[in-house]
């Protein structure tokens, strides 16, 4: 098995740019190189690799295939190439007894920024609220602003003490809720660009800070809400009928 990194322009960085080398026993993280056999397919390219792709591989698990088939799917595979944004098998038991943190370390400078926003509210009561907005419709129509201000009170009725750390991508959003309630929200500025290895780094630090929390309400179509909760097992809630 082989674990390729690719850098291109909605996530311009190098995994050594943000992560310390996988665990020992696991499969080392590789920079991608600009074979076309294993860049993924993307509009910006047309999709023209997946054309090309099956002279190489005998099959493509690619986004949309669920996890559940893909034994299925790949028995009798000898070369398999997987593009996927999320779990695309089954779990081994020796990776249920680690958390995502366990595997995914930040490089010591993003470490260090991490502990220093979340040092200063450790034995409080902080609760985080993931609101994704710019380019994704469905977060929009599926966990509008209402959302997550009834969370907010729902959360001051049971917790008088509690504050919210905010991860978004809009920076209004956050205007808006600190304009509202104040010294109980929690941000810090952020390098909003994909494009830039200043952006990642900084998403990895709001992801890292966001998963700190006691819980999250997060975005609907957003793997970052589902992500952040992993790296710790917290609860993510999308709804307050869930």
């Amino acid at each position: 098995m082989r674990i390729l990194w690719f850098k291109y322009w909605h996530c311009h960085c190098r995994f050594r740019d943000l992560f310390k080398p996988l665990p020992p026993g696991c499969v080392p993280v590789e920079e991608l190189t600009w074979q076309l056999k294993d860049v993924p397919g993307h509009k910006s390219n047309l999709y023209i690799p997946h054309l090309f792709r099956g002279i190489w591989y005998d099959f493509s698990f690619l986004p949309g295939m669920s996890a559940d088939s893909f034994d299925e799917l790949t028995e009798g595979k000898e070369r398999v190439y997987i593009y996927h944004e999320n779990r695309f098998c089954k779990v081994s038991d020796a990776i249920l007894d680690m958390s995502y943190a366990d595997l995914f370390r930040p490089v010591d400078d993003l470490q260090e920024r991490i502990d220093a926003v979340t040092g200063d509210w450790a034995g409080s009561y902080v609760v985080g609220l993931h609101i994704r907005r710019t380019d994704n419709a469905g977060a929009i129509s599926g966990s509008p602003d209402e959302f997550f201000y009834n969370a907010v009170e729902v959360e001051m009725a049971e917790h008088p003490d509690v504050r919210f750390y905010v991860a978004s991508d809009d920076e209004s959003v956050k205007r808006g809720l600190k304009d509202r309630y104040g010294d109980r929200i929690i941000t810090f500025p952020l390098c909003l660009k994909r494009n830039s290895v200043q952006g990642m780094k900084d998403a990895v630090v709001d992801l890292f800070c966001l998963g700190s929390t006691r819980k999250i309400y997060g975005s609907m179509s957003s793997s970052y809400s589902n992500f952040a909760g992993k790296l710790y097992g917290i609860e993510v809630i999308k709804s307050l009928q869930a």
